[in-house]
């Protein structure tokens, strides 16, 4: 048999349509040396009609989203990490937009189901309160079947006459509607309606850290010079795959939030962070808050934990992680069974201040999903289907009560390969190189889960792979000293981990200088201490090994000092 798989070019005809559609560049390269005010005045900031709920940082973001569209300013980032309330506070912001005059809003998302969380949770309650003029029109893509979407979301689609699909809006439809909420692939269609630009006062983008610049621009032939565009998202979360390394060496997995975060000055006022967090234990907010957000994160509400297990938990498990000949993943049986064996234990234990056990209480999540399918099948074995066993990719936006990490990874097979770096910009981001290792190598995979718990995070697997393996060490040995601390690691002591990392320390041959300083990812310098180690600098392959240059700047007396120490690597 001889199968062939052909590249789908429409997403990249539509991206380069967008970037063809795009008259001003200023919302792509905002001139920040122009600080912009926002008019700040004690009856907005306190205004009757704002939410009581909104705390002041939400607050911040609604005022800076509705300032007069008469003031230009560039596009506004509202960073939310996990459970801030990012969602809450843009469609807060769109109710207040729509009390001002000839405003219309464009909302977009990167996947459907955030698209319908606007409309279920917010715009229909809203609607059906009366508020007739904020109803939105939700446009789907045309061969979608109707049955699909939810039927709250279907009242405000356009379903074509045969009810099995929809139809396309005409200039007509969207003129009827003050809110328009679509994904950012399908305002495409939007922008062939020859709309003029400006049609819409507010383009709000939510979910934009995951989605690649040229999908975030889509929109934008839509905006006009006075257009206030905002963008909504958490850029350590998760950025958008792209596995061309000649795409990657070119930034294209760098999101336009991202890209424009690192171009506005710290204190610039459209550079608005949420910190305030709702999900989780403190202890969780604590740790990711340290390595992830520069410790601004604050725990505001109040997750009971349960009285054996500290919310951040370790189980160790010696197994071996095993590739099928014909699959891409990895399992590791010895981690399925300790996971099955502490979710039953879980369950018996399970604490009255976390309420019932459902489909929200236990979570598993693991990167392979090799791994994903035998924890399943155990545990529908065990009669235990509610526990929902996921891949990260998919857990990305949902929570649960607890969740389990299956590192999967041993340090049997994670044998470091040795490859030239092309550009040194591949060592900040996450080179598809980690995609391999999962939680062992990408910290936004592993900051993805670990956010999704609200009481306790179990890691299962082996502290050793974690702790000398890939570009998280550093992550994976603070939360091992934390368990530690806490009386929360299981199966091995932090002593025997201490002695066994000297051990595996003292067995390298280096090829590069030992004494060389340590590579800290740009992305993470400010967090000096807990940071990724010189082993995600993959060093040049050359076939002398003395002849490899220090990987350092020192002085040249210390320069032959190092060669001496090259020309012969510790035993």
């Amino acid at each position: 048999v001889e199968l062939q798989f052909q590249l789908n070019r429409q997403p990249l005809c539509e991206m380069h349509y967008a970037l063809d559609r795009i008259k001003d560049n200023t919302i792509l390269f905002p001139d920040v040396s122009l600080v912009p005010t926002i008019p700040w005045s004690p009856n907005r900031q306190w205004d009757e009609q704002l939410d009581p709920r909104l705390n002041a940082k939400q607050r911040e973001a609604v005022l800076a989203i509705t300032t007069p569209i008469s003031i230009s300013l560039p596009p506004i980032l509202i960073i939310g990490p996990y459970g801030t309330g990012k969602t809450f506070t843009l469609a807060q912001a769109v109710k207040h937009i729509l009390r001002q005059e000839n405003s219309r809003v464009l909302i977009c998302t990167h996947s459907n189901s955030a698209a319908d969380l606007y409309i279920k949770d917010y715009l229909h309650p809203y609607v059906e309160a009366g508020n007739e003029h904020a109803r939105p029109l939700r446009v789907y893509f045309r061969n979608r079947w109707v049955k699909t979407v939810h039927l709250v979301v279907q009242q405000y689609c356009l379903i074509s006459s045969t009810q099995v699909t929809f139809q396309m809006p005409t200039r007509e439809d969207i003129l009827r509607h003050r809110v328009v909420v679509v994904t950012l692939s399908t305002s495409q269609y939007l922008c062939q309606l020859d709309l003029e630009p400006g049609l819409f006062t507010h383009i709000l983008l939510d979910e934009a850290a995951q989605a690649m610049e040229c999908e975030t621009i889509m929109p934008f032939p839509l905006a006009s010079k006075t257009t206030r565009i905002v963008l909504a998202g958490d850029h350590m979360q998760l950025s958008p795959f792209v596995y061309s390394e000649f795409a990657r060496e070119r930034n294209l997995h760098v999101s336009l939030l991202d890209r424009l975060y690192e171009h506005y000055p710290s204190e610039f006022p459209c550079r608005i962070l949420l910190c305030e967090n709702y999900r989780s234990h403190e202890a969780i907010i604590n740790y990711t808050s340290e390595l992830f957000y520069d410790g601004k994160l604050i725990a505001s509400g109040k997750q009971p934990c349960h009285k054996d297990f500290y919310p951040l938990t370790f189980f160790t498990a010696r197994g071996e992680d095993v590739q099928e000949k014909n699959s891409t993943a990895y399992y590791n049986n010895a981690e399925v069974f300790e996971i099955v064996e502490r979710v039953e234990e879980l369950r018996k234990k399970w604490p009255v201040a976390w309420g019932k056990l459902d489909e929200g209480s236990i979570g598993v999540v693991s990167p392979y999903a090799d791994q994903v399918f035998r924890i399943r099948a155990e545990l529908r074995k065990k009669r235990m289907h509610e526990v929902s066993v996921e891949r990260v990719l998919n857990v990305q936006g949902k929570q649960f009560r607890v969740l389990f990490l299956s590192t999967v990874r041993t340090r049997y097979t994670c044998k470091h390969k040795q490859t030239a770096i092309k550009r040194k910009e591949q060592l900040v981001e996450d080179s598809t190189e980690d995609l391999d290792y999962g939680f062992l190598s990408n910290y936004k995979l592993l900051n993805t889960a670990i956010t999704r718990a609200q009481s306790l995070v179990a890691v299962v697997g082996d502290p050793i792979a974690l702790c000398s393996v890939g570009r998280c060490r550093k992550f994976w040995e603070h939360f091992i000293s934390i368990c530690h601390e806490n009386s929360s690691l299981h199966g091995i002591t932090f002593e025997q981990i201490k002695g066994q990392l000297e051990a595996l320390e003292l067995k390298k041959t280096y090829v590069l200088n030992p004494l060389a300083p340590e590579f800290i990812p740009r992305a993470l310098r400010p967090l000096q201490g807990h940071q990724s180690s010189s082993q995600g600098l993959h060093p040049h392959h050359h076939p002398h090994p003395q002849h490899v240059l220090p990987a350092s700047n020192k002085q040249p007396a210390q320069h032959h000092q190092q060669q001496q120490q090259q020309q012969s690597p510790p035993k």
